[in-house]
């Protein structure tokens, strides 16, 4: 049932026939109102304003026939479907009928009559649905015209055959119509882009956020960002391209400044650290090269474990200045020729605080600090200042902790002369698990077996 008033147009003839299908209408529609059309002057005025929604009407009239009417329909409400309700047609009216535009015949007949309602309910489903999707197609044709993205359809070899004024503006065209003579293809700058996008498409179907660089009509070079979809035929074969093209041009220009800005940066904060690991072997000619060296193993031993390059830059940049906290010990305690009192051992052991006050309000993008302050902490509470224990610890500062004890062996110092890595490495393996990180431990010595050398 319509909760909606349905107005229908009947033409007949025959008084007692209209009459019938009035009946009929109304034991199944609770909203109906039916004008009824005895004449040619009824008919025309009723097509002035198209104000009913479905025609029913018989195939012999006297004015005109049933044909004619259906013309009449179809030409002045062309979206009004008409139903033929009629005795006197043939299978031939039939078929012709409905290659014009007829939505059902129905043969007039008293055990006919059960089907005309539901005739008519299937004729004016089928006309809602039309006008929406006509109605859908206009709001799609509008969206289409006013988005301000670039909207295509192409043909696999480039042929545009879709485009809305955006794609247009983007491309550096006056008019849409101008972009048909131009081919997909030839607006890539680099045409291995083109057979990426394709070779992506093809497989997947779907394409999001490519990034390529395209030559506009006047030669300029643009970056856009190109979403796509295919559109498949029956065997799988791409009909078409659709997608959406947006200008990034000012997005990709910002990035690169950016960037620029960003290695800048970098670049001052690199120069900070060399400056600040250059000042404290001045200071102490023996341990000269020590940093950078505990710096490039534990850089050898990152990469074995598996961190990211961002983490293994932070460790670098760490070990490069992992002793800065030295630079408030007394000269003559740093190159002293002799073992150190429990007093001077106990100011030399402050320098991983004194480093980390140093470095603690820089805002670096690494735990820099942190690593300075732990690479004396050792795996069984006993290192300093803070007696952390195992995983308490920063991985960075347990490898630095290993690559310290290594590197300080191997080399000569005031006090003693150089151990040797052979030395060194048994060291750290007799007490891997006690002070040092037991992979970690492993992971080094496998690093001097691979022929790494300080």
């Amino acid at each position: 049932m319509k909760t909606k008033e349905v107005k229908i147009l009947l033409i007949d003839d025959n008084p007692d026939d209209r009459l019938l299908v009035e009946r009929a209408l109304r034991k199944e529609f609770s909203e109906i109102n039916i004008e009824h059309v005895k004449n040619a002057d009824e008919f025309k005025a009723a097509l002035q304003n198209c104000n009913f929604d479905l025609v029913i009407t018989d195939y012999r009239i006297r004015w005109t026939d049933g044909i004619e009417i259906l013309l009449m329909v179809k030409k002045q409400c062309p979206d009004t479907p008409v139903i033929m309700f009629t005795a006197t047609g043939t299978q031939e009216v039939a078929v012709q009928a409905m290659k014009l535009g007829l939505d059902d015949y129905v043969i007039k007949s008293t055990k006919h009559f059960k089907r005309l309602p539901v005739a008519v309910m299937a004729a004016l489903e089928r006309a809602e649905e039309r006008r929406a999707l006509k109605e859908a197609e206009v709001r799609y044709r509008e969206l289409f015209k006013e988005v301000p993205v670039g909207l295509y359809r192409t043909t696999p070899d480039g042929k545009i055959v879709d485009a809305n004024p955006a794609l247009a503006r983007i491309l550096g065209f006056d008019s849409v119509d101008a972009i048909f003579d131009s081919n997909a293809k030839d607006f890539f700058l680099d045409y291995q882009d083109r057979v990426k996008f394709l070779s992506i498409l093809n497989r997947h179907g779907i394409i999001l956020g490519f990034e390529t660089r395209l030559r506009t009509n006047a030669g300029h070079t643009i970056w856009v960002e190109d979403s796509a979809r295919a559109v498949r035929d029956e065997r799988g074969e791409i009909m078409y391209v659709e997608g959406i093209i947006m200008d990034i041009t000012g997005r990709k220009r910002a990035e690169n400044e950016m960037k620029k800005a960003l290695n800048q940066v970098e670049e001052t904060l690199e120069g900070s650290i060399f400056t600040l690991s250059n000042t404290l072997e001045m200071r102490d000619p023996y341990t000269a090269g020590h940093q950078k060296r505990v710096a490039r193993l534990s850089v050898e031993i990152a990469e074995s474990l598996g961190l990211s390059q961002e983490e293994i830059k932070g460790l670098y940049y760490g070990a490069l200045i992992h002793d800065v906290g030295k630079i408030a010990i007394p000269a003559e305690i740093l190159v002293k020729p002799a073992a150190l009192s429990e007093t001077e051992y106990n100011i030399v052991k402050d320098h991983p605080a004194v480093g980390y006050n140093v470095l603690k309000k820089i805002k670096f993008p690494w735990p820099i600090a942190d690593m300075v302050l732990q690479h004396h902490e050792r795996m069984d509470g006993s290192g300093y200042p803070d007696g952390l224990k195992g995983r308490d610890i920063l991985l960075e500062a347990r490898i630095l902790a290993i690559a310290d004890v290594v590197e300080a062996m191997s080399s000569h110092r005031p006090y003693r002369p150089a151990l040797g890595v052979d030395r060194a490495l048994e060291e750290i393996t007799s007490k891997k698990s006690v002070l040092y990180d037991p992979d970690i431990v492993d992971i080094c010595v496998k690093v001097f077996e691979r022929g790494f050398t300080l």
